[in-house]
């Protein structure tokens, strides 16, 4: 029809749509056609920003240290870094904030080396969107 105006959002809802359908996560979905989220926790909106905004305040990242020998309980000598064990004892896991000065990462890798706890691999991951809304909502009191 002449003179329509399509609305490029609409036609980008309809592709999300299509792909939910076809088995694509919701969150998944939600995720990627956010700008800004709210979070709703017993009637009251207890967050509201950009995602990425929100995301950079409230996400954290993980540093995933998988130790050449697996360990029964995270070392003496590590407990200031409040390390969490994962993997049957394969993996030291450590939640930094990403956003501070110092994280505490070099600190950590060097105590890993002062100890003689060897390692083979690094690697690390950021808190996901749904990760901030679960913290949002199930930690009393906690606000963004």
């Amino acid at each position: 029809m002449a003179g329509e105006i399509k609305d490029p959002s609409a036609s980008e809802f309809h592709r999300v749509v299509s792909e939910i359908r076809l088995g694509r996560s919701i969150d998944d979905a939600m995720v990627e056609m956010a700008d800004r989220v709210g979070v709703i926790s017993k009637g009251q909106l207890i967050a509201i920003d950009e995602k990425k905004a929100l995301m950079a305040r409230m996400g954290r990242k993980t540093l995933k240290i998988t130790l050449n020998d697996p360990v029964d309980a995270v070392p003496a000598g590590l407990e200031v870094w409040d390390l969490r064990l994962e993997d049957d004892g394969h993996q030291l896991c450590y939640a930094f904030d990403s956003n501070a000065e110092r994280t505490g990462i070099a600190s950590l890798m060097k105590a890993l080396g002062d100890l003689h706890i060897g390692y083979k691999d690094l690697s690390t991951n950021q808190s996901s969107l749904e990760d901030i809304f679960v913290e949002l909502v199930h930690t009393p009191g906690q606000a963004a």
